[in-house]
């Protein structure tokens, strides 16, 4: 029966530590993961006067579709902001038929480039901490090198003094979809470890317990 007690111990232990650090291991991985993916590689203010010139070289660490967007300030009047940027109002709807000044961009890879276009607005904007024009988007391989290329070519000068930024990003729900499945494999691997641990607690009583008797016992005693 000790000699049982014993092997059955042994493997509890040892079935106990490998669910724990595979789980705590799985659990920090996916975790360091999500926060070391370049989610956002472009955010400068910038200059939006006519004949405005902007470049930006950057690298990604992820193959993913990224934005690239104008944002201001959310308390641009309204008027301006259809006017000048080209977007409606969130709460009165979508106004597809709003065109601001326009902007012409452009990524390149190793100088072939990989996507451009020109934008004017065209009521295709976002609204969250701040208000926004998207340019348009351009897939983009991890480990690469890309130059973002933008000339101001209508005035845009009455959306300085709402600091305007150009942003090249992931967009906001792509992401949730990483956040969400990053935090169910964290709580995947905390489960895993947490069953780690429940193999392992009877077996410290029982190691004690027979570490005891064998010291009380030892082999060869009459």
């Amino acid at each position: 029966m000790p000699h049982i007690t014993k092997r059955l111990t042994k493997w509890l232990f040892w079935v106990g530590i490998t669910m724990f650090v595979s789980g705590v291991s799985f659990a920090v991985g996916n975790w360091t993961w999500y926060k070391t993916r370049t989610w956002s590689v472009v955010n400068k203010q910038i200059d939006l006067k006519a004949g405005s010139k902007f470049t930006q070289e950057f690298q990604v660490n992820i193959d993913e579709n990224f934005l690239v967007m104008l944002e201001v300030d959310r308390d641009v009047p309204q008027d301006v902001a259809e006017r000048v940027l080209g977007v409606g109002d969130f709460v009165s709807g979508s106004r597809t038929d709003l065109h601001g000044f326009k902007m012409r961009w452009a990524v390149l890879n190793n100088g072939i480039v990989v996507k451009k276009g020109i934008s004017d607005g065209n009521g295709e904007g976002y609204w969250s901490r701040r208000k926004g024009r998207i340019l348009g988007f351009f897939p983009a391989k991890k480990r690469q090198k890309y130059r973002l290329d933008l000339e101001v070519l209508d005035d845009g000068s009455g959306l300085n003094q709402y600091h305007p930024s150009l942003l090249v990003r992931v967009d906001i729900f792509t992401l949730d979809g990483y956040a969400i499945g990053e935090g169910l494999s964290e709580l995947a691997g905390v489960a895993v470890a947490g069953f780690g641990l429940l193999l392992l607690a009877p077996v410290v009583p029982i190691w004690g317990w027979l570490v005891t008797r064998k010291t009380n016992h030892p082999r060869g005693a009459s």
